[in-house]
């Protein structure tokens, strides 16, 4: 258990709501299905006498689906849990935004425990809403909504998505502006992805757009599945723009989102919980590994401005420096990774054009031919070894990826050397009586 972050339960399973993108309610029906209080509470009391005293993620799609029995049955029989264990759990869960428009079941969240809440946003764009069926999100302000959840003491995580049929070439600027406007420090944002068994993969399928199937990794690459409205470099580039700017190298407009968040919550905070020993070494151990960083003004900064603003909350302010650090090196990474993409791909285009326009010329001089052709192969496999010794520099937890992008493109330039041998016969034999090193 000591390699989890958090232990997780469910409560319900289904949504009431028909999203284009998602294959929730398509999977496990409108209709949400629960357990009972009583199973929640022997399932709490397992994790108890385990051992467990850290988060609790309750994994429901949308743990508000059925409302009348969250408010009137589960969230006061976890009240009344987290009284008797003196608050010993941490919950967190997925919901969906109409939880803004009943105070009196986000102060019923806030007192069973509740202090972080993940909300599909989406985008700021109405048009692509509708689009895409979200219509829940277009009956209030989402900017007002998400400021009033987090007024009832829960820090709101959003899904952000671009690449929308609707979306113009503004999307990415007003992506931003949202996120960084509403104070949210995990904004986990993503190009459209078309699922399986979902209403968008269906549309799309039948548009003749679809290009692959996919795993529903939308947050840790570069490309989509289908053929999108926006061009596709103009789309890349724009997503790269928001994760480049939420993130950014310095974290300073990550850290005034995190300002913004912990001033709006004020007194109505984080329910009070313990620190124990292993928090403070955590901390001293994001001190020194921390205000040595790019980073490092900022997260003093950031230290500083709410240990005198908000010292009854300042763990939280340390939790939210050191998932700053996690969002800094996955966004830099994956922004490191993308360059080295380009330039493997860049190094294999120019190594093609140069090997069609040898084969084009071969009868002419193919001694002259081979010999600037062995030349440029050892070029590029210079040039691969270069971006080889990169890829090795990128973090450990990204580098297989990248290992394996390499090897296909070095194997794509290798096999097009092999046929332009196999082209011309008069020139393997050639080289096989006077090498060329």
């Amino acid at each position: 258990m000591k390699a989890y972050s958090s232990m997780s339960i469910q409560y319900s399973r289904g949504c009431p709501f028909r999203c284009e993108f998602c294959d929730i309610w398509i999977s496990y029906g409108n209709t949400p299905r629960l357990k009972s209080a009583n199973n929640i509470i022997l399932e709490l009391d397992s994790l108890y006498d385990l051992g467990w005293r850290g988060p609790v993620f309750i994994v429901d799609d949308n743990f508000i689906g059925n409302k009348k029995r969250v408010k009137g049955e589960l969230l006061p029989a976890l009240t009344d849990w987290q009284k008797m264990h003196r608050y010993i759990f941490r919950f967190f869960t997925e919901a969906s935004i109409n939880l803004a428009d009943d105070e009196e079941l986000m102060e019923q969240m806030k007192n069973a425990g509740f202090n972080e809440v993940f909300i599909g946003i989406e985008t700021p764009s109405l048009e692509s809403l509708k689009e895409t069926g979200k219509l829940q999100n277009l009956k209030s302000d989402l900017q007002e909504s998400v400021l009033k959840i987090q007024s009832h003491g829960m820090e709101v995580m959003a899904g952000f998505i671009v690449g929308f049929d609707s979306d113009g070439e503004d999307i990415f600027d007003r992506q931003i502006s949202f996120v960084q406007n509403a104070g949210i420090p995990k904004a986990m944002v993503g190009l459209l992805i078309a699922l399986p068994n979902t209403s968008l993969f269906s549309r799309l399928k039948r548009e003749g757009r679809i290009i692959c199937e996919s795993i529903g990794n939308n947050t840790h690459g570069m490309s989509t599945n289908f053929v999108t409205k926006m061009d596709v470099v103009k789309l890349k580039e724009g997503y790269k723009k928001v994760l480049d700017n939420i993130y950014d190298s310095n974290l300073k407009n990550y850290f005034a989102r995190c300002n913004i968040l912990l001033d709006n919550l004020g007194n109505t905070a984080f329910f009070q919980r313990q620190v124990r020993f292993p928090e403070i070494r955590i901390f001293i151990e994001s001190l020194f590994r921390q205000i040595f960083t790019r980073y490092g003004f900022q997260y003093i900064k950031f230290l500083t401005r709410n240990l005198i603003k908000h010292s009854n909350i300042f763990a939280e302010t340390i939790r939210f420096g050191i998932v700053g650090h996690h969002f800094h090196v996955i966004t830099r990474e994956m922004l490191k990774m993308d360059r080295i993409y380009l330039s493997l791909e860049a190094s294999y285009c120019k190594f093609r054009e140069q090997i069609k326009k040898y084969q084009e010329t071969v009868k002419v001089n193919s001694r002259e031919t081979i010999i600037k052709a062995t030349l440029l192969l050892n070029q590029s496999r210079q040039n691969f070894e270069e971006l080889k010794k990169k890829a090795g520099k990128i973090d450990a937890d990204f580098r297989n990826e990248i290992i394996i992008k390499f090897n296909e493109v070095s194997k794509r330039t290798e096999d097009l050397f092999k046929e332009f041998e196999r082209s011309c016969p008069a020139i393997s034999l050639e080289v096989r009586r006077n090498p060329i090193s």
